[in-house]
């Protein structure tokens, strides 16, 4: 109910009127998810858009493969070749999705026609707030 309260037809202007916040500009792409074998987690291996509000879970979610990859690394179950190959598939396949949806999300609520459009579609269709919420999260995780 609380993330509905949110979605009227005025939030684009809403959303535009809002003062900055931040330091800077955020870079939303690609980036390496392991540095010279350091193991990137959270916004330092992708950040997710804002809108999504799922920042803390993905750093958690990723310290969590991280810690498991290195583990296996530490116990001989991988080489280290194969823990940073490893990594790099699961953090994709993993985050990558939800982190591209949630980008297209964030620039179309940013968008004043597209943000109205979507905004009617959730209101005629209840339903598909779930799926936006489940495409931008790790739904196992939420109790």
């Amino acid at each position: 109910a609380a993330f509905r309260s949110v979605l009227n037809d005025d939030m684009p202007s809403t959303l535009r009127n809002l003062p900055p916040y931040g330091t800077g500009h955020i870079y939303f792409g690609p980036r390496n998810i392991i540095e010279r074998g350091l193991y990137m987690i959270g916004d330092a291996a992708g950040v997710i858009a804002p809108l999504a509000g799922d920042g803390i879970g993905i750093a958690m979610e990723s310290g969590r493969l991280a810690s498991e990859t290195i583990l296996a690394f530490l116990h001989g179950r991988r080489t280290r070749n194969a823990s940073e190959q490893f990594y790099r598939q699961e953090w994709k396949r993993i985050f990558s999705k939800r982190l591209s949806f949630a980008l297209r999300l964030q620039n179309a609520a940013l968008h004043e026609r597209k943000a109205k459009i979507g905004i009617h579609l959730l209101h005629a269709f209840p339903w598909l707030t779930g799926t936006v919420i489940r495409k931008t999260r790790n739904t196992r995780l939420i109790g």
